[in-house]
């Protein structure tokens, strides 16, 4: 039986062995701007964390599943397939038949919903929040390390290490984001499904998702009115000769800048397009269950359509950052072909 437990064990395991794959593969080495790659960092080890806790639950799992098997068939293979279904249970079970066996009562069971979805919505936000902000830090990084080259300030060989410490650092962001945009998409399609599914146990159609609209804008203040000044302009002297001597100086001309001076100055200055820190949790699609029922299909609704929006923004991050490397890798080739 210890043997059987020991083959159980290896065979579980192999399954969770991969079993962080929330986050996108590390490219970065962090020399240079680790204040940058912090929040990315501070994922990482969360991430860690979690798939480790994941582990021993799995392997308490295959345990109980090896015992069961071996016992319920007597042999060693029933040990095995026992403790593969003990580390997978609920995996062959769709996710919304799995909550009509647990939850019974349907009002709770379409609650249960929504705070999956929040919780999701909630997570979607931490991982974006921490992409946009390594983003930023590195795109300002960029933009001091573009002016001190320029400055020859650094010499080239440090330029280009730093260089691709930001360019890895851009792309982790990005791959980040995308990541984030796929496992949305197949959790949007297991809550239409259950929302489908509910639907048609209900015997009604499906509530119709409309995206939540978004809150009035607060109309701007008046500006103050300027005052008078109480005393009166000093008249100009009738007799005073006019000169034209001091416009009619001309000022030296600047030197000509060349053509890639111009790029770096004029492309360094663009920041990020989309790419900003901020506190998302009193937009609309964070808080789509304000003014309707959670136990209602109609909330379910909401969430399935808010959980699209918040993966579409993380999409529509990743892209403002693929095109903002275009744009870097573009000033870097000109300026070192420069140098």
């Amino acid at each position: 039986m210890k043997r059987l437990i020991i083959l159980a064990l290896t065979a579980v395991l192999g399954l969770t062995g991969c079993a962080s794959k929330n986050l996108p593969p590390k490219i970065t080495d962090v020399n240079y701007y680790p204040q940058c790659y912090q929040t990315i960092g501070d994922l990482r080890d969360a991430d860690r964390k979690a798939a480790q806790s994941a582990a021993v639950g799995a392997v308490v799992g295959a345990v109980g599943g090896a015992a069961i098997g071996y016992l319920t068939t007597g042999r060693p293979a029933g040990a095995l397939i026992g403790a593969l279904g003990g580390a997978a249970v609920g995996g062959t079970i769709g996710y919304a038949a799995q909550r009509q066996k647990d939850i019974t009562d349907t009002r709770s069971r379409y609650a249960s919903y929504v705070k999956d979805i929040s919780s999701d919505i909630k997570q979607m936000d931490q991982l974006t929040l921490a992409a946009k902000a390594a983003s930023s830090c590195y795109d300002q990084q960029f933009t001091s390390l573009a002016e001190q080259f320029k400055n020859k300030q650094i010499s080239k060989e440090e330029y280009t290490l730093r260089y691709q410490e930001i360019r890895n650092g851009l792309t982790e962001a990005a791959s980040l984001l995308g990541q984030v945009y796929t496992g949305a998409k197949e959790k949007e399609q297991q809550y239409q499904a259950a929302l489908e599914d509910e639907a048609k146990k209900a015997g009604t159609a499906v509530p119709v998702a409309t995206k939540p609209a978004a809150p009035a804008p607060v109309a701007a203040a008046p500006a103050p009115a300027v005052k008078q000044a109480a005393a009166a302009k000093p008249k100009t002297s009738t007799t005073s000769k006019k000169t034209n001597t001091a416009s009619k100086t001309k000022t030296p001309a600047a030197p000509e800048q060349t053509a890639a001076e111009n790029t770096i100055e004029t492309e360094t200055a663009k920041p990020t397009q989309n790419v900003i820190v901020a506190d998302n949790s009193k937009t609309p699609d964070r808080n789509f269950i304000e003014g309707l029922d959670e136990g209602s299909l109609e909330a379910v609704s909401a969430g399935v359509v808010a959980h699209r929006n918040v993966a579409e923004e993380a999409q529509t991050q990743k892209v403002a950052i693929e095109n903002r490397l275009l744009q870097m890798d573009a000033i870097n080739s000109s300026m070192v072909s420069s140098s």
